[in-house]
């Protein structure tokens, strides 16, 4: 009785992970609304850490980078697009594809901008 007891509370555990046991993802985005709605849509199942723009981004990658499950970045922003915080993080941090899955998030589906993102190294490119 004692066992099934124990095998209920892990199953319960794996269920609803604790915040330490949650992947953790990384949103970039200028834009405060879309920030609003991507913890909105994975904060129950992920922490999420916001960057709100190229810079900030990479300030956390190079403190954070090995502890980061995922990053989602806005390709239009200011100052450094999306492609280029993708291209430093793949090429100057030399963090690989395998370690750190980027998705590159963009209102265009035009074949050049998503042949771009996956030159800069994204591992996905969703519009």
């Amino acid at each position: 009785e004692g066992d099934a007891h124990q095998n209920h509370a892990a199953k319960s555990e794996e269920d609803h992970p604790t915040p330490e046991s949650k992947a953790v993802i990384m949103s970039v985005d200028d834009d405060v609304v879309s920030q609003h709605v991507v913890q909105g849509a994975l904060s129950d199942a992920y922490e999420v850490i916001t960057a709100m723009d190229g810079q900030e981004a990479l300030d956390i990658l190079q403190g954070r980078g090995p502890q980061l499950d995922a990053v989602l970045i806005d390709v239009m922003m200011p100052e450094m697009s999306g492609l280029e915080v993708c291209e430093f993080v793949r090429k100057k941090l030399d963090i690989s594809a395998v370690n750190l899955p980027i998705l590159l998030l963009s209102a265009s589906a035009h074949h050049d901008s998503v042949l771009a993102g996956f030159e800069a190294g994204c591992n996905d490119y969703m519009s």
